[in-house]
Parts: C-alpha cells; structure tokens; sequence
C-alpha cells in the first residue's frame, strides 16, 4: 500500500513537472509573439499595460518560485544590459522628471527580468533557439498581416481601422498594432531578414513579400534605407570575406547584375510612384525652409531634437537628467518654438537618436554604456552559420532605424537581444566544452 502511495505521488510529481514545463514554454512564447503587437493592451491609471506583460509575469514569477537548474555565467551581452538598466533605475535619484524617469526605467527593468527568466529557460533547455526565433517571427508577421487589412480596409471600404494619412504619401499608412508606422516599419524590417528561418523556402519568399509589402506601406524612410545598408553590408560581405572561391565568384555575379535588374526598376518607379510620394524622399527639400511640404517637417523635427539636446547636455554631463526627463524639455512650448519654428519636436517620450537620447538622459557614463551594449551586441553575432548571420541582420536592421527614432524600451527589441544572446551563450558553451576536450586529451 504503501509503495503504490508513493507511486502515485511520484507519478504526479511528474505530471506537475510536465505542466509547469509547458506552462512555462506557452508563456514565453505567448509573450514573444505579442511583444511586435505593442499597441495592444489597457491603460490602468497613466501606465499602460501590453498584454505581452501578462504572459511574461507568468515567466518571471516561474523563474522565481521554481529551483535553480543549470549554473552558468551570463553572456557579456546581459551583464552590460543589467548595469545599463540598474543605472536606468537609479537615475530616479538626480531626474529631472521623476515621474517620467519611473515609468521608463521600470518598464526597462521589467524587460530586463523577463529576459533573465527566458534565459534561465533556454539554458535549461526549455525551448530551443529555433523555437524562439519562431515565434518572433509569428509575431512580426501578425503586425504586418494586420498592417495590410488596414490599408486593404482603409483604401477599399474606407473603413480606419488604424492607419495613418501623412503628407505627399498618397496612401493610408498603417501602423499594424504597433503605436505608429515607423515602428510597424521596424517590425517589418525584423521580419524581412528572418524569413530565411521559416521551415519552407516558398513561405520564406512569401514571408518576404508580405514584409517587403509593409515596408512600402509604411513608406519609413529610416526602415527602407536601414534594410538597403543591411543587404549592402552582407553583399559585402560575402564578395570581400568569403573564404570559399565558389561564393566569391557569386557574389561578384551577383554585384555585376545588380544594375541591370535595379537601373530599370529604379527609372520604373519614378514613372509608377506619384510624385509626393518622391518628394518625400527629397532629403534636401526637407532639410530646406520648404521642409514642410516635403515630409511635413519631420526630418527637420528631429534634427531640432537633436540640437536642443546638444544644447542642453552639457548642463550635467556625467550622469545626465534622468531616463525621460527629455519629454518634458522638448514638450515646453518655448523649446518647440526655438528649435521647431512652434511645431512639434518628435520624441516620443523623449526618444529620438539612441546615441544622442543616451547621453542627455544619463550623460557620458550611460553614452559609453550603451556604446558598450551595442559592441557586445554586435561582436556576439560574428560568425558565419545562419543563427550568427540572422541575428546580426535582424539587430543592424534595428540599430540603423535607432539612429533616427529609438525603439530601445520597445519589446520586440529585448525578444531581439534574447537571440543574440542564445547565440552568444550556445557559443561560449561550445568554446567551453572544445576547452575540456583538449585538457581530457591531454
């Protein structure tokens, strides 16, 4: 009796075990998949919650109740990150809008501890590297799915189901549950260069075609020149580093051709795309005193941002003003006059230029920091094996649009960091054991 007791318990210990594995890997994937989706969720008070952050509580509450499993060291990447976010959090003390710097700095740290959690998991192999690179890549493609039934809707039932009508582009913008066009851009971007890791090669091409669809729609110009720079930099790549004699001679074939397929195509779409959708494209006009009609001001919005910041910074340049505390600044009514002739600065909650944001929020120290994360970042991808070469497109693509609207506080960026960094730990655990290896030998 007594043994069929403790049978049983054995047997539903085990089922526990079982439920808590999958519970956990649901909610992982669960909130990997809505994290492209930033735009949904409710508004409890004057925070916002995604619903992706229901989902990845589930995981951090997980991590902490479950026993710890495999010990190892955290990759660079993370170790940079968390004093990053640490220095975040703590600039609560110096800022210069307390509200604004707690409700960025604990959104950061809320990421930041469900990618500790999700990387617990992935070191106990809970899922594995393709799994997650799935499921972000169903979440992309939810965005971008939703971005052209917004247009469809908008352009054939005139029905708004969420697009945006801007200046000389001819077309609905949709934002595709993310919070603007710009960041469904982003997301589709991310999507773009993950297509090679669908488990067909038609749907690769077909995922491809949605994406690149978004991409026009969006008609971002950070995003079209951010994956131009990406597919430039890895034709390069392979033409000038390629160790393999066959893949050189393609990539030289490959640089002979362009012109003759993309001459044609370019002189096409003069002819085909209306002509305020080119002049948006006019980087002179819009930086000129008719900048206005070309792009209604954006572009010389942001670089009016980017001057108020490089007016103020000095003020206090070794920590800065706090995470944040940019809104405000750029939100008084005199600032928009002297640096945007009276019209709106593009900030977001403070957000514009990664580099230059940084150095305002939390000066030199948080400006070298994040330096630091984006080196660890790309120095982690270097490789040639296609988790290395879609992990480093997919953070290039993100880091190249950074550099005009910084979508860092963003989720889908810190489901992008988690690749790199399985990427990183697969790496070093792979050095680890050619390590052990060679000593056992000897």
């Amino acid at each position: 009796m007594l043994s069929k007791t403790g049978s049983q318990k054995n047997t539903n210990s085990h089922l526990y075990s079982i439920l808590k594995w999958r519970m956990s890997k649901f909610c992982v994937a669960l909130s990997v998949i809505l994290m492209p989706l930033d735009s949904v969720g409710v508004a409890i008070g004057n925070i916002n919650v995604r619903f992706y952050m229901i989902p990845a509580t589930v995981v951090l509450v997980a991590a902490i109740i479950r026993p710890t499993g495999k010990n190892s060291k955290w990759p660079l990447t993370l170790k940079v990150l968390a004093v990053y976010t640490l220095l975040c959090v703590g600039s609560i003390i110096w800022s210069y809008s307390p509200s604004d710097t707690a409700q960025a700095s604990f959104g950061q740290l809320f990421l930041l501890l469900w990618l500790i959690a999700v990387f617990r998991l992935y070191r106990e192999d809970r899922f594995s590297f393709e799994e997650f690179c799935r499921w972000l890549l169903y979440g992309c493609f939810a965005s971008s799915a939703v971005a052209l039934l917004q247009v469809l809707a908008a352009a054939a039932l005139g029905t708004d189901l969420g697009v945006w009508f801007s200046q000389n582009v001819p077309w609905p913008r949709p934002h595709g549950l993310t919070s603007e066009p710009v960041w469904a851009a982003l997301v589709a971007s991310i999507g773009f260069f993950m297509s090679p890791l669908a488990r067909k090669r038609s749907n690769s091409f077909a995922l491809m075609v949605v994406f690149g669809s978004v991409l026009v729609l969006t008609f971002s110009r950070a995003a079209l020149a951010a994956v131009a720079a990406v597919l430039l930099l890895g034709l390069a790549r392979k033409l000038f580093f390629s160790e393999s004699l066959a893949a050189t001679g393609k990539s030289i074939a490959a640089v002979l051709a362009a012109p003759i397929v993309l001459i044609p195509i370019f002189f096409l779409l003069l002819e085909v795309l209306p002509s305020e959708a080119l002049r948006r494209l006019d980087i002179v006009r819009a930086l000129g005193v008719d900048g206005a009609s070309a792009d209604q001001g954006s572009l010389a919005s942001r670089l009016g941002v980017q001057d108020l910041i490089l007016d103020y910074w000095g003020r206090h340049p070794i920590l800065g003003h706090g995470v944040g505390s940019l809104a405000p600044l750029a939100e008084d009514p005199l600032m928009r006059q002297i640096y945007a002739g009276g019209g709106e600065l593009n900030t977001g909650r403070g957000s514009t230029n990664l580099l230059l944001t940084n150095l305002y929020d939390l000066g030199v120290v948080g400006l070298l920091l994040v330096v630091a994360l984006i080196v660890s970042l790309i120095v982690g991808t270097r490789g040639v094996a296609m988790p290395q070469v879609v992990a480093r497109a997919i953070l290039l693509v993100a880091l190249i649009q950074f550099m005009a609207s910084n979508g860092f506080r963003l989720g889908i960026f810190w489901a992008l960091m988690a690749v790199v960094i399985f990427v990183q730990h697969s790496r070093n655990s792979s050095a680890k054991e050619l390590r052990n290896e060679k000593y056992l030998a000897h």
